[in-house]
């Protein structure tokens, strides 16, 4: 577990995960992308160990929850994750270390990497169709580049509201790995990223008395991006802790459909930077 947020009871336990987090960041930055050596810092989640089923009761009472009910809202999937699996997982993190240079992460992505489900064997979702890649971003239609942009912050402004009910139909725990996780990824809270894309949505719908500048449309853009590129790590989780196959063929479709927005606004505003737009 790796937290920046607090949580009652787990103080000093909370600390070290975020000393732990901190260090490896530093470290990963004094060695910089081309020594040779990786650093990461591998988040396992709830693993069923005896020193975890001592500590779970005490917990639970002290959250007026019940041992299944805190783990169903704290650990993602509503499950404990075993040794095994987990091991399997840092596995495939150190296999694939220059890839998780820098980053936070977790079993299921080292999972995901070796191409493997939350049980630690190939689904059988995989073994059936193998994974192709990151499909291409949609062209939008050519014409009017203003209209397109328009028709694309509209679609982001829906996803935008589908994340912040995601995040509030979560438990506890869960909202908070699922905010974290955004907030470290995207670069902003779940919050801001619904202020960006609102205030993104009223500028494009209303034009203004002046048009969005090179510079303007080029922080926008990133900021898409980084969007973007979130949803497809999620895709990498979401395959590392979603062991249903119908569930998880919703959740990719989901994401997938998040990041296609995103990608969709992304090269509108490229057009609308090419032909600006007459007010």
């Amino acid at each position: 577990l790796t937290s920046g947020d607090g949580m009652p009871f787990v103080g000093a336990y909370l600390a070290t995960k975020v000393a732990l987090s901190s260090l490896a960041s530093s470290l990963a930055l004094e060695l910089g992308a081309d020594s040779g050596v990786s650093v990461f810092c591998f988040g396992p989640g709830m693993v069923d160990t005896p020193g975890l089923a001592s500590v779970l009761p005490q917990l639970a009472v002290q959250y007026g929850m019940t041992v299944e009910e805190f783990i169903g809202s704290s650990a993602p999937g509503g499950e404990l994750i075993t040794a095994e699996v987990c091991g399997k997982g840092l596995a495939g993190c150190i296999v694939y270390a220059d890839e998780f240079h820098g980053q936070v992460t977790s079993f299921a992505a080292g999972l995901a990497r070796l191409g493997l489900g939350p049980t630690g064997e190939p689904t059988p979702a995989r073994r059936a169709r193998p994974d192709v890649g990151p499909s291409e971003p949609p062209v939008p239609p050519e014409g009017d580049p203003w209209k397109e942009a328009q028709a694309a912050v509209r679609a982001l402004a829906a996803v935008a509201e589908e994340l912040t009910r995601e995040s509030d139909d979560l438990g506890m725990f869960q909202r908070q790995w699922y905010r974290r996780t955004f907030q470290r990824r995207v670069g902003c809270t779940v919050e801001e990223w619904q202020a960006f894309s609102q205030e993104l949505t009223a500028q494009l719908e209303a034009r203004g008395d002046r048009p969005p500048n090179s510079g303007e449309l080029s922080d926008w853009a990133g900021q898409l991006q980084r969007f973007a590129e979130h949803m497809e790590q999620t895709q990498q989780d979401a395959r590392g802790f979603i062991g249903d196959p119908t569930a998880l063929e919703e959740a990719l479709a989901a994401l997938e459909r998040r990041k296609s927005t995103a990608h969709r606004l992304i090269t509108a505003l490229d057009r609308l930077n090419e032909h600006p737009p007459t007010v």
